[in-house]
């Protein structure tokens, strides 16, 4: 698995450093100096939210840092989909009322 950071989409290491006494924390990018995913640490209620305003930072999270998605392909699906039919629908919501 490729790690990635989220800001700049550079490879990194790792994304999580242990400390002392079982204690975690975000590593930092070697090339950016940010956290390298600080989705680690969100809930999926953020993540969908990050997805729907269409922030690249989650894609970078979703397709290299997830360890969890199974079918990338059916998520790409999905996810385009559903953008067609939002687009779809902001288009013609007034044609409704004229």
């Amino acid at each position: 698995m490729v790690n990635v950071c989220v800001e700049c989409g550079q490879r990194v290491d790792i994304l999580i450093k242990k400390l002392q006494h079982d204690n975690y924390a975000l590593a930092k990018c070697g090339s950016c100096g940010k956290d390298s995913d600080k989705y680690v640490e969100y809930e999926r209620n953020l993540k969908v939210l990050n997805v729907i305003l269409c922030c690249i930072q989650i894609y970078r999270h979703i397709f290299y840092n997830h360890v969890q998605v199974k079918n990338r392909l059916s998520w790409c699906l999905a996810l385009t989909m559903f953008y067609l039919i939002l687009l779809n629908w902001h288009e013609n919501r007034y044609e409704i009322y004229d």
